[in-house]
């Protein structure tokens, strides 16, 4: 109704911060939530699962095939192709400094291009990561001043990218 009445349909999440949230492409039913208690996916019996216990604020699925997940770890890349049962990890950067994934996004036209943006834990710098092989293996494509919050490609042209980025933790850092 337009976002004028909303429920609750957490029951069963088992985390007081939930970082992200993905829709199936395959099945607008099927959820997934990124928390800092690990990775949640709502069935199709409406309930939810821990599939991951690893703190999780980055989910997304393959635009093309809802059984493969995406999921940032921390200081790596999770990668699931059977909702869950089974998970591959990249690390995210040769960088010894604590970082983790803020924003994960998925080409529509290659599946392959999967983007990350970074935060480094110190908060004093960001990165946005690339990778053409679904996650296996990441290179850095822009470093940033500030943390990268968030990450995008264009949905009609993939050598678009965006990143948006910032700080509200003290000091605050504009971002853009």
């Amino acid at each position: 109704d337009g976002a004028k009445n909303w429920k609750e349909i957490n029951t069963g999440v088992q985390a007081n911060q939930i970082y992200s949230i993905a829709i199936s492409p395959a099945n607008d039913s099927t959820i997934m939530a990124g928390t800092l208690a690990g990775l949640y996916l709502r069935n199709l019996s409406l309930q939810w699962d821990l599939i991951n216990d690893g703190h999780s604020e980055a989910v997304s699925f393959h635009p093309l095939y809802g059984d493969i997940l995406y999921a940032g770890f921390d200081q790596k890349f999770g990668a699931s192709p059977d909702r869950g049962r089974t998970w591959s990890y990249s690390p995210l950067s040769a960088l010894t400094e604590a970082h983790d994934v803020s924003s994960i996004a998925v080409s529509l036209l290659d599946p392959a291009l999967v983007l990350a943006g970074i935060y480094f834990y110190a908060g004093d710098r960001g990165e946005v990561i690339r990778s053409t092989n679904s996650g296996a293996s990441f290179d850095s494509v822009w470093q940033s001043s500030v943390p990268v919050n968030s990450v995008a490609i264009h949905p009609t042209d993939q050598h678009i990218m965006f990143a948006g980025t910032g700080s509200f933790y003290a000091p605050v850092l504009p971002g853009g």
